[in-house]
């Protein structure tokens, strides 16, 4: 997979629409960034609770006047949310307290690199500056630092995307989890 280069840098974020999933401080911290960028959201609106928090969310991206740079999209079947990491050149998991973000995992096993908080608990998977970046939960400056540096070296996406596709064969893949799934069994 090979991104051509544009002066806009496309993000994807995925996750349910709820406080902790923190788009809209995601939001915020892109206000941050000094570089031409699309961000797409894609949420599980399946609660009154999710469309309270997309409302609030629609809200702040009209009030920001971003509606040009985000796209939001909701209840996208599972099986084709692999599609939208197409074009993609950063995926953004901006959670607190998230316990495992398999959206995370996806977006390795696509090519594609990953920014994830200190509190997700997939961060083990995200190798820094390797396959992906790290910042720390809820502190902007440490979201934008990451994003910035990422826009700043995004000529280096082959690598990190690269990184990405072999670290999912060798530690991501069906064939692997067998493996250790069958040497717990042997070892009862």
């Amino acid at each position: 997979k090979k991104i051509t280069f544009s002066k806009k840098t496309n993000f994807i974020s995925i996750g349910k629409f709820e406080k902790r999933k923190n788009f809209i401080f995601l939001l915020s911290a892109l206000k941050n960034i000094n570089s031409d960028y699309s961000l797409l959201i894609i949420g599980e609106n399946s609660n009154q609770s999710h469309n309270s928090y997309l409302k609030l969310l629609k809200k702040y991206i009209r009030l920001n006047g971003l509606q040009k740079k985000v796209k939001i999209f909701s209840n996208i079947p599972h099986q084709n949310i692999f599609n939208y990491f197409k074009n993609k050149s950063l995926f953004i998991l901006p959670s607190y307290n998230e316990p495992a973000a398999i959206s995370l995992l996806e977006s390795i096993s696509a090519g594609v690199p990953v920014l994830c908080s200190d509190s997700c608990g997939t961060k083990t998977y995200v190798k820094q500056n390797f396959n992906g970046f790290i910042f720390e939960s809820n502190n902007k400056n440490s979201l934008v630092d990451k994003i910035n540096f990422y826009v700043n070296n995004k000529n280096n996406f082959n690598f990190y995307s690269k990184n990405c596709i072999n670290y999912s064969k060798k530690n991501l893949s069906s064939d692997n989890f067998m493996f250790y799934f069958n040497k717990i069994l042997s070892s009862f």
